[in-house]
């Protein structure tokens, strides 16, 4: 309120990729509620200053941010530290003949650098096989692996921010060779998993066992160079169990979790 007008002196703009960590906005009420006599002016008459505009009750100023400005602030929350550089939506890997895609969509990207995609054969220690710089938006990615390791072929992604604060996608896993191969999902699972077996001879099975040994499921596979095969674990108690391939002298396992 300035000599009988009303209006805004401060505004704030923000863009979208930042909205996701906006605590909350208010308006700082240090100067339009305050009495003259409480502002900021002092009470000594300068070179060519008129005497009434010495403020007269100049004493009474104390030290504390009240009508220490000529206008309202705004004031904005963030919660930057808590929130990741970039919120994945979507992660995927799947082959495309003698190759591996890996696809993945950004829900959110705040202050985000880049996207390393990285390899391991063990799930132990991965490498860098590329790299693609953030487009600081929610925006669909792929990359496509052209020279896959012979056997098993783990990939992540790692999102880095501009700050090098980082985090990894989930990973995927393809396996690539002659040998027998499987992958189950969902992966923990509550009620009905699907397992995808690829190169089984006849006379191969999958098993299902506890962490004791004891054999849960077993199930006789058709030969083929790859098949999906459903059953259910909502009869079976919550834990983590080993899911067997086995077939022409070959022996995959994969840790299932039931919750």
């Amino acid at each position: 309120n300035f000599q009988g007008q009303l209006g805004s002196l401060d505004h704030a703009v923000i863009s979208t990729n930042l909205i996701p960590g906006v605590t909350g906005f208010a308006k700082w009420n240090i100067n339009s509620t305050e009495p003259t006599y409480l502002d900021y002016n002092d009470g000594i008459q300068d070179a060519g200053e008129a005497a009434a505009d010495v403020n007269p009750w100049s004493a009474l100023y104390g030290i504390n941010p009240y009508a220490s400005s000529d206008h309202d602030a705004i004031l904005i929350g963030f919660n930057i530290t808590s929130t990741l550089p970039v919120k994945i939506k979507s992660f995927s890997v799947v082959k495309e003949k003698q190759s591996s895609k890996i696809n993945w969509t950004t829900e959110t990207e705040i202050n985000s650098k880049e996207f390393v995609i990285e390899r391991s054969s063990d799930g132990q220690i991965y490498t860098s096989i590329g790299k693609l710089a953030a487009r600081g938006s929610n925006s669909n990615y792929e990359w496509i692996d052209n020279s896959p390791l012979n056997g098993n072929n783990l990939y992540r992604v790692k999102m880095i921010d501009l700050d090098s604060k980082f985090e990894y996608s989930k990973t995927g896993k393809l396996f690539f060779g002659k040998g027998i191969y499987f992958s189950v999902s969902p992966n923990p699972a509550k009620s009905v998993v699907t397992v995808y077996v690829e190169n089984v001879s006849k006379n191969s099975t999958l098993q299902l066992t506890d962490l004791n040994g004891r054999l849960v499921k077993q199930i006789n596979l058709s030969a083929g160079p790859s098949q999906n095969i459903s059953f259910s674990v909502a009869d079976q108690a919550k834990g983590v169990y080993v899911l067997k391939l086995i077939g022409g002298g070959e022996t995959r396992t994969n840790k299932l979790i039931v919750e």
